[in-house]
């Protein structure tokens, strides 16, 4: 799947039940995630693996609140086919976004959900800019330097500007 299937999955309010996020573009990814949790009307949830949510998912009570859970580098997901094969209708209402840092595209389980995986990968350069001149002001050849420097990962570049701030408003600080 690609990042414009999941940008059309938001602005049409329709989502699969499942998707798995990866690469290195982790800020971009959270991006999605609160999009598409304020496009369903759904809570966002992060959990630690699919045990801490499996009671709740197997409760059918009517009051219970749908979310979309978030769960990072799960192995009980990935190597549990009767849970695989369970995970569409346990879901229910939910929406569940597994995040994987270096899926190993030689499992079954890999080749089972390849449709579903979503590669974010580092922003191009001019787009990367066009996001960074947003968040501060700079030259031309310092947004260079600070892309390359973050070898071109946004969530990297955040970081860093927060670090500029930070170190400008310790700097404005001393001066008073």
């Amino acid at each position: 799947m690609e990042v414009a299937e999941i940008k059309n999955h938001i602005q049409k309010r329709q989502f699969n039940k499942f998707y798995i996020f990866t690469g290195p573009e982790w800020k971009v990814q959270r991006i999605y995630l609160e999009q598409m949790a304020s496009a369903s009307g759904k809570d966002l949830r992060y959990v630690d693996s699919i045990t801490d949510i499996y009671s709740k998912l197997k409760n059918t009570s009517f009051i219970s609140k749908p979310y979309l859970y978030v769960i990072r580098d799960d192995k009980e997901i990935m190597q549990n086919e009767k849970l695989q094969a369970q995970l569409e209708t346990l879901l229910g209402q939910n929406i569940l976004v597994l995040l994987l840092t270096a899926p190993d595209k030689r499992t079954k389980f890999y080749k089972q959900y390849s449709n579903l995986i979503i590669e974010f990968s580092c922003l191009k350069p001019d787009i990367l800019r066009k996001y960074l001149k947003q968040e501060v002001t700079l030259s031309d050849t310092n947004y260079d330097k600070l892309m390359r420097i973050c070898e071109y990962d946004y969530g990297r570049c955040l970081l860093e500007i927060d670090k500029i701030r930070r170190y400008a408003d310790g700097r404005t600080m001393e001066r008073s």
